[in-house]
């Protein structure tokens, strides 16, 4: 057995110990992690298995079918990824208009505090919200970048 061998199949037991055991860790995370984490100590142990699984799928070497397979993960990533910053970036564009539409309702009954200054303390704050982001009567939707169409 050479070097790298011991050195890598340690590396990828504590990934997948520390993938696994992260408390944020998904029933799916795992179900995806367990087996890509066994094939690649197989393929660690036994290189020859690459080979063998490449000639079957009408690849020439293990090595190319290993970077093709790497290639479809790391587009499967990306793809993932983009789908919840999409996501987060709708929640945050309903949560500011319902913030919007809060402090609006607060002008109309005429709270003499906002819960900004209820949380600063401050209770003798006028009505008026207009801070440096925001024109006087400007909405909060404007306000606020970046939180445009979904």
């Amino acid at each position: 057995m050479t070097i790298i061998k011991p050195i890598l199949l340690i590396g990828v037991l504590m990934l997948m110990r520390l993938c696994l055991l992260a408390p944020r860790s998904t029933l799916r995370d795992r179900l995806i992690l367990t087996p890509l984490s066994a094939l690649v100590l197989i393929a660690v142990i036994d290189p020859d298995v690459t080979t063998w699984a490449a000639h079957r799928l009408g690849v020439s070497r293990g090595s190319d079918l290993l970077f093709y397979l790497g290639f479809l993960l790391v587009f499967f990533v990306i793809g993932t990824l983009r789908l919840q910053v999409r996501e987060q970036q709708a929640e945050i564009t309903t949560l500011v208009r319902e913030l919007g539409l809060l402090w609006a309702r607060l002008d109309e009954v005429g709270a003499a505090a906002t819960p900004r200054d209820r949380i600063s303390g401050s209770t003798d704050a006028p009505v008026s919200r207009a801070s440096p982001g925001r024109a006087g009567g400007e909405p909060p939707e404007k306000a606020v970048k970046g939180t445009g169409g979904a």
